[in-house]
């Protein structure tokens, strides 16, 4: 093996992307599923990361890299991060979600 190759190959696959056919500009997307705690199950059921590990989109390395793949300004989030499942019903995720990322739940 030459010493400019690398043994591993490092990186994150987005579950979608939208491109702008006009200007080529992308928009990323990632779909998180959890389950979480509800009213008819037990408190158990609220267990799982995948709202924490949405956290690594936010990183200044990720975030340099899709938007230049994006072909997107720093003023532009590059991407969409789309949250399913009972997670959503859960009181305690829901806070946390809205804490971490600020946004406003009604």
């Amino acid at each position: 093996m030459a010493s400019s190759e690398f043994k591993y190959e490092w990186g994150i696959s987005m579950d979608f992307a939208i491109r702008n056919t006009e200007n080529d500009k992308i928009l990323f997307g990632e779909i998180k599923r959890q389950d979480g705690w509800i009213e008819t199950t037990n408190m158990q059921a609220g267990r799982g990361n995948a709202h924490e590990r949405s956290c690594k989109y936010f990183t200044p390395g990720l975030m340099r890299v899709f938007r230049k793949e994006g072909k997107l300004s720093e003023e532009i989030l590059p991407f969409w991060l789309v949250i399913v499942g009972d997670i959503t019903r859960d009181p305690r995720r829901n806070r946390e979600i809205a804490f971490w990322f600020h946004v406003t739940i009604q």
